[in-house]
């Protein structure tokens, strides 16, 4: 009784692997991260030798890399890190975060250190947001996307990511070659008056006898008016400033891209800001309210 059992018990358990369901696309959650350089002004290949390639040599040290793909387009670098399946990705991210230390050293000036991202690049995002207006600027809309909006669709359960295409808000200045060329001004003369003119310090406290007041100093200029009364140099004893050799204009760090949405009924139409959510590894449904 015994063995005819066993024997049942082996023939259903055969039977039922044959049965088993394969999926053709199963579920993969593969170790992957990416490495973001920005260096605005750049060209791809300054981008590649200057940038790509210093971390892409340290990156070379660390276990379980399997290949290393590296997207260079101008003013930024894109490096994607593929790891073996059984390499937890949490783990890899100190080792990455270490090899882009020893990277600094011989990277250029950056305006923001190299970041990276534990996000697989092949991950589309579930849902687009697009916003225009009429009496807002584009730098207001980003702004708006990015604090009001993609900060409260990230606090939801599920959404790993939100990104938010669009451009941040900057002035702008623009000079005549001709007129610094007869004043005698180089563009680093500008470059350094537009760097220390607009200061962000800590001004100290007041100590008194009675209360301590902190002092703030208003260094930051955020009106395109500001920037134009900043003093560049002196030329016979008067005071040559922005706007007598060019115009400050609030703009975007980026004019040079627009973004359109729109369907087949009513063709495309332009946007501002896009806000894109990309949902969390292992979560099967995201809800949006």
């Amino acid at each position: 009784m015994t063995i005819l059992i066993m024997v049942t018990l082996l023939l259903g358990g055969l039977v039922a692997y044959t049965q088993l369901p394969v999926s053709d696309l199963p579920t993969v959650d593969y170790p992957v991260m990416t490495i973001t350089v920005i260096y605005p002004g750049a060209s791809p290949e300054l981008m590649a030798s200057s940038c790509a390639s210093p971390i892409e040599d340290e990156c070379m040290e660390i276990p379980g890399l399997e290949t290393i793909i590296s997207d260079n387009k101008s003013g930024i670098t894109t490096i994607t890190l593929s790891f073996e399946l059984d390499k937890n990705v949490d783990l890899a991210a100190p080792d990455v975060q270490a090899a882009i230390t020893r990277a600094q050293a011989n990277l250029p000036t950056l305006p923001q250190p190299p970041t990276y991202d534990k996000n697989n690049p092949s991950d589309q995002p579930i849902v687009y947001v697009m916003l225009s207006c009429d009496t807002m600027t584009g730098g207001q809309l980003y702004d708006y996307a990015h604090k009001s909006i993609g900060q409260r669709i990230n606090m939801i359960e599920g959404i790993s990511k939100v990104d938010i295409y669009g451009a941040k808000r900057a002035i702008r200045v623009m000079v005549d070659p001709e007129k610094l060329a007869s004043l005698g001004i180089g563009f680093d003369e500008v470059y350094q008056a537009l760097n220390t003119g607009t200061p962000i310090v800590p001004g100290g406290d007041l100590n008194g006898k009675y209360r301590t007041f902190s002092i703030e100093p208003e260094g930051q200029l955020t009106e395109p008016e500001q920037y134009e009364e900043l003093v560049i140099t002196y030329r016979n004893g008067a005071p040559v400033r922005i706007r007598d050799v060019g115009i400050a204009i609030d703009s975007l760090q980026n004019d040079v891209v627009n973004v359109m949405y729109g369907n087949k009924k009513e063709g495309m139409a332009p946007g501002s800001v896009c806000v894109a959510a990309t949902r969390a590894s292992g979560a099967n449904t995201v809800a949006l309210s």
